[in-house]
């Protein structure tokens, strides 16, 4: 991969799975005033290059409740994101995992990886589909 990440580096958010998670959950006032504002730099090929399409892809994401980007930060990589909702259901971050290219197959791993956490949870953070023996319920 030729994306280097040290602590510290920032992408834009529009071309990153978990910008595009963050996007999709921020209050309406601050997203119209990022659409207006935002310079969309074409990446690669593949990076979103029109408010309209970044909103279709928003829109995708708050409908599915995740967000995928393929190879539009960098032409080598893949990345899936989830929210991470605090105790009152709110959005205060999210979590991805990336793959190589190179690895079709990997994009089913990562899904079954983050599975768990595409589930819906209850306000107290567990699974809804968790019994009460698991000290969830």
């Amino acid at each position: 991969m030729a994306v280097r990440i040290d602590v510290g580096t920032r992408f834009p958010a529009y071309a990153t799975a978990t910008g595009r998670v963050l996007l999709a959950n921020a209050p309406a006032p601050w997203l119209e005033r990022y659409l207006s504002r935002v310079n969309l730099l074409p990446l690669t090929e593949h990076t979103i290059s029109s408010v309209a399409s970044l909103r279709g892809a928003i829109d995708v994401v708050r409908r599915e409740g995740y967000a995928y980007v393929d190879q539009e930060l960098d032409s080598s990589l893949r990345a899936l994101a989830v929210p991470i909702h605090d105790r009152a259901g709110d959005v205060v971050a999210a979590m991805s995992a990336s793959t190589h290219t190179r690895n079709p197959q990997d994009a089913a791993q990562i899904a079954d990886l983050l599975d768990e956490h595409l589930r819906p949870r209850s306000p107290r953070g567990c699974p809804r589909t968790t019994s009460s023996s698991s000290g969830c319920g």
